[in-house]
């Protein structure tokens, strides 16, 4: 019998992606010294962050800040735990893109 990992064929079919290449990546200093904004799952990796590399204080969020909610680690769980996880990934995805688009300055839509 073969263990099938179903966690990313539903997190596939519900974003419409292939997530077959996606591969995670070790934060570094270099990673976070060249970012603006670093967005984190819950508080606990938040203050992780802000520990071990202290220039990502004030760019480090949770990606579920804006609904006042941490991002639980759904590995483990049942798939039902995948499709509610995948659901507030979605809504801080579009809660920082919208932050995100309003703060561009008009230039970069080619208003300016």
């Amino acid at each position: 019998i073969v263990s099938r990992d179903w966690s990313s064929d539903v997190c596939s079919s519900d974003l419409g992606d292939d997530l077959s290449l996606h591969r995670a990546r070790a934060v570094d200093h270099a990673l976070v010294a060249d970012a603006d904004l670093v967005l984190v799952m819950d508080e606990e990796q938040r203050d992780a962050i802000e520990t071990l590399y202290p220039q990502a204080r004030g760019k480090t969020h949770r990606l579920c800040e804006q609904q006042k909610a941490d991002v639980p680690d759904p590995f483990g769980g049942s798939q039902n735990m995948f499709v509610i996880v995948l659901g507030l990934i979605k809504k801080g995805v579009e809660s920082w893109s919208a932050r995100i688009h309003a703060a561009e300055p008009a230039h970069r839509h080619g208003e300016a």
